[in-house]
């Protein structure tokens, strides 16, 4: 009985993921919220791992990040790019059919300023 216990959990530990989130909203200085976006996750040699545009109410998010440290660039018409350097997403483990646990994800509020027009 007590091998087929550990067989179940050696088992168990093999078909969960170790997966991490990232995800916040895209806003302007004045606050209000940024639709289509382009958020863009690099890793640390600025690799593109995966991409994402915002949601007409701002809200992005990258579901299946491997866990380390991550470069985030906003872009947006309009606005300066904005790179976000040293981000972690924290490792979470998820049975990848359970769905995604929102309460661990880590969370990036994106602010982007409007590009200045040349003085004349």
């Amino acid at each position: 009985m007590k091998k087929n216990y550990i067989i179940f959990i050696i088992s168990l530990l093999f078909s969960i993921k170790a997966v991490s989130q990232i995800e916040g909203d895209v806003r302007g200085r004045d606050d209000k919220r940024i639709a289509k976006a382009v958020i863009v996750a690099m890793d640390t040699t600025k690799n593109i791992i995966d991409s994402v545009i915002s949601a007409e109410n701002g809200f992005y998010s990258f579901k299946k990040l491997k866990p380390g440290i991550y470069l985030i660039e906003a872009k947006a018409a309009g606005f300066e790019n904005r790179l976000y350097k040293n981000i972690i997403a924290r490792e979470n483990f998820l049975d990848p059919d359970a769905g995604r646990d929102l309460s661990s994800a880590t969370r990036l509020q994106i602010v982007l300023f409007p590009i200045k027009k040349p003085s004349q």
